[in-house]
């Protein structure tokens, strides 16, 4: 009888034994996951604020674009401008040569 006790006083504690392990690997794994839930949010923050930055760099980047197109057509509308009163004061100048022969 005593052996029998004995051993189920083993059991208990054994069982005892598992169901603290068990609770501590749910403690741990609660915690894991709190920890990847809370990583997860961070990075998917981080990649929001890097999408929204990004976005405002292109905006720049387009802006500064168009106005470069903008200069750049004006300075060719300029040196066309320019060439056609060359074309027209060459043509003066012949017509002018011409007219002292």
């Amino acid at each position: 009888a005593e052996a029998i006790a004995a051993t189920e006083a083993e059991a208990a504690a054994a069982v005892e034994a598992a169901e603290r392990g068990a609770a501590s690997a749910q403690l741990q794994r609660q915690q894991l996951q709190a920890d990847l839930t809370a990583r997860v949010g961070a990075a998917e923050a981080a990649a929001a604020a890097a999408r929204e930055e990004l976005g405002a760099q292109a905006v720049a980047h387009g802006q500064r674009v168009a106005t470069l197109d903008g200069e750049l057509e004006r300075e060719r509308a300029a040196r066309a401008a320019s060439e056609e009163r060359a074309r027209g004061a060459a043509r003066e100048r012949d017509a002018t040569a011409e007219e002292l022969r």
